[in-house]
């Protein structure tokens, strides 16, 4: 899989993603949107580990810094939804304005690559 195949893959998963997080963050009750976003989300894990063995990043570390903060706004998305959605509904729809920043952030990060 070259470089651009795999850069779609993964621009297209981080999309059908958070797509299918913000729908479970409206309608708690839908289970295919909370399966669609564990599968994209493995989806986004690999093919970003893809897209860092193509940039000459090792997959056992030492990462760089905006390799670490992408990581970690993937678990938080990832770990704090489905919790969220399932034992605070009344607080999910909150959730969809932060998401958007975390988003934002991590776009930046990808452009920027500080540190």
């Amino acid at each position: 899989m070259n470089y651009f195949d795999t850069k779609l893959l993964h621009i297209f998963a981080v999309f059908v993603m958070f797509l299918s997080i913000t729908v479970s963050l409206y309608q708690p009750e839908k289970k295919l949107h909370k399966i669609l976003s564990g599968i994209f989300s493995i989806i986004v894990l690999i093919s970003g580990v893809l897209l860092l063995r193509r940039f000459g990043i090792s997959h056992t570390g030492p990462f760089p810094a905006w390799v670490l903060v992408k990581m970690a706004i993937w678990l938080a998305v990832t770990i704090i939804t489905p919790i969220i959605v399932k034992r605070f509904t009344k607080f999910a729809k909150f959730l969809y304005l932060p998401w958007l920043i975390l988003i934002f952030i991590a776009i930046a990060m990808v452009i920027y690559k500080p540190l």
